[in-house]
């Protein structure tokens, strides 16, 4: 019970306001948008490859869970601010952070929905090398970026988010491996182009560099 008390703070009862999460969605989703409609797109119309409608709804619940990994994880609008690192906040002996469990079940229910999601949307993604590389540089990127936050980098952060991307995909697997065989209508379709078969890697780029750059703390601070 504890810990879907303390899930439930974390993912219900932290953005503070519309208006600061909408800006946040910007943030994350500008960059991607812009790379899709003007390189990404006509590259599918020269190949023959529609997008459907289930794509593009999937694509932005990508983004929302982007956003809330963004917003938890404390990096949002990081590039502004200033801080040194510290290093009393970084912990290089896994599991040594905290005594309670807790954070460190939240941190594989965090990365779960990412372990999932890549090979349900891309089917470029759908070897699990592929996605377990992908979880663990995008989860040392956020330990790297929390250097400069007033939050703990630790090892043991990087375990359980790649744990937790690794189940994800494993669930993937187990119950929505059907959709190997789908059609692009549901997911990008692996084709030669170098470009397609790296979108998804390219959108947690750009909406990692959206949170961290574009989401300044001073238009926050407006719009709460």
């Amino acid at each position: 019970m504890h810990l879907i008390n303390e899930f439930y703070r974390r993912v219900f009862g932290s953005f503070g306001g519309l208006r600061p999460t909408i800006f946040l969605f910007l943030c994350v989703a500008i960059l991607s948008e812009l790379l899709y409609f003007f390189v990404i797109a006509k590259k599918r119309r020269e190949l023959g490859l529609p997008v459907g409608m289930k794509y593009l709804v999937l694509r932005y619940l990508f983004y929302v869970y982007l956003m809330f990994v963004y917003r938890q994880t404390g990096i949002r609008g990081v590039f502004w601010s200033g801080r040194a690192v510290d290093p009393s906040r970084i912990y290089l002996i896994p599991f040594t952070t905290s005594p309670d469990p807790t954070p460190y079940y939240l941190n594989i229910l965090m990365t779960i929905p990412l372990g999932l999601l890549l090979p349900f949307i891309w089917s470029a993604m759908r070897k699990g090398w592929k996605v377990i590389v992908v979880g663990f540089m995008f989860s040392f990127g956020i330990e790297f970026t929390q250097l400069f936050t007033n939050r703990v980098t630790s090892t043991s952060d990087l375990i359980t988010n790649t744990a937790g991307t690794i189940i994800g995909y494993l669930i993937f697997l187990i119950f929505f491996s059907w959709t190997m065989h789908s059609s692009s209508d549901l997911a990008t379709t692996k084709t030669e182009s170098k470009l397609l078969n790296n979108e998804a890697i390219l959108y947690l780029i750009l909406s990692f560099s959206g949170a961290v750059v574009l989401n300044h703390p001073l238009i926050r601070t407006v719009l709460s």
